[in-house]
């Protein structure tokens, strides 16, 4: 298919201009370069691209990254399915504006827009695709959200006006345009500000959401920062394990019920200073300060407690009950070095936790 859109260099550079921020989930480096290259080709910045092979980096990513414009995920990544990540995505008002394509194998593409329809996500492109497919789906998603000088309007004030130069016009009229751009940029940041406010919870473990979680990392980040020498934390990854067999056999209302029943054990355990969250797809975390280095033993004992509490729980299923295993990795912000290699560290930890068969605890 050949390319349908025309791509100016004006355009390019108000898509440069911009800052449009795209997270980038594929498990192909490949096909990550070349979706990276049509970006950067219809005027995004390098620096706002972010790409990861796999579901649970795309998190990290997230936690990270501040006025997300454009998610691009392939519904078969590993870790955690683009499935899920579209779907913990969506139920987060936080990212209600963020555009969303996916991308499927060609053979099952229609039933998987079938099930991205009812998350609200309509852009799906089949795998393998060219460049030029790519942008003809792409592309208008971006013109829109680019505004332009059109120069019909300038053609109208001007039959309007007799007395005023054309340069002025031109000013004038770019001036009226900058301070009703201002206005709303005011306006968008006053209302993500609400959004980010009225959506520290998540509604159905009523713990921490991915925003609150990150609000409070922040805190904790600037109270590490101001005083290393008697301030510190830890980071606490818990995932249900083999979630994918779990959602299989038992559908996604079933483990949200398992979320909410889990999430009582982390009411009474992670109390006092420390927090704790529900990110969706059977994935909690939690912060929990440390005064001394003498703390940290008595610390990693309420780890141990909280994901031996949550193995021991019972879940009743058709009159049958189970229990799940669960893998931990834990993170210490002072072995770190900043606040993203603790993200990326407590990330690594679950993931080795995993390999090693589940049901483990890294530190």
């Amino acid at each position: 298919m050949a390319l349908k859109v025309k791509i100016t260099k004006e355009f390019v550079q108000e898509v440069s201009k911009s800052n449009f921020q795209a997270l980038v989930l594929e498990e192909s480096t490949f096909i990550r370069k070349a979706l990276k290259s049509n970006l950067i080709k219809i005027g995004f910045q390098d620096r706002n691209i972010y790409e990861s092979g796999n579901g649970e980096d795309g998190f990290s990513f997230l936690m990270e990254i501040d006025g997300l414009d454009f998610i691009i995920v392939d519904l078969s990544i590993p870790k955690i399915s683009g499935f899920d990540f579209i779907q913990t995505v969506k139920k987060n008002s936080a990212y209600k504006h963020v555009h969303v394509i996916a991308m499927s194998k060609e053979e099952s593409i229609d039933e998987d827009s079938r099930i991205l329809h009812k998350y609200g996500v309509y852009d799906i492109i089949a795998k393998p695709f060219s460049q030029d497919e790519f942008l003809n789906m792409f592309f208008p998603k971006v013109q829109k959200m680019v505004k332009t000088i059109k120069p019909k309007d300038e053609e109208k004030i001007e039959e309007k006006t007799t007395t005023t130069s054309k340069e002025e016009i031109k000013d004038d009229n770019s001036k009226q345009i900058i301070n009703e751009l201002r206005v709303k940029v005011e306006n968008l940041e006053s209302e993500l500000n609400q959004i980010r406010k009225d959506n520290k919870i998540e509604e159905n473990t009523k713990l921490l959401s991915y925003h609150g979680l990150k609000e409070s990392l922040e805190d904790y980040e600037r109270l590490f920062v101001k005083f290393k020498d008697r301030q510190n934390y830890l980071l606490i990854s818990i995932r249900i394990d083999k979630l994918d067999v779990v959602y299989a056999n038992f559908g996604e209302a079933m483990i949200n019920n398992f979320a909410k029943i889990y999430s009582n054990i982390f009411k009474k355990l992670v109390i006092g200073d420390n927090v704790s969250s529900y990110l969706g797809s059977g994935r909690f975390m939690a912060i929990i300060s440390v005064n001394d280095a003498k703390e940290l033993n008595t610390k990693f004992t309420l780890i141990k407690k909280i994901v031996a509490s949550l193995k021991a729980t019972k879940l009743t299923i058709k009159e049958k009950q189970i229990s799940l295993s669960f893998s931990c990795g834990v993170a210490i912000r002072s072995k770190c070095g900043s606040l993203k290699n603790t993200l990326a560290k407590v990330d690594d930890k679950v993931r080795s936790a995993v390999k090693k068969g589940g049901n483990k605890i890294e530190i």
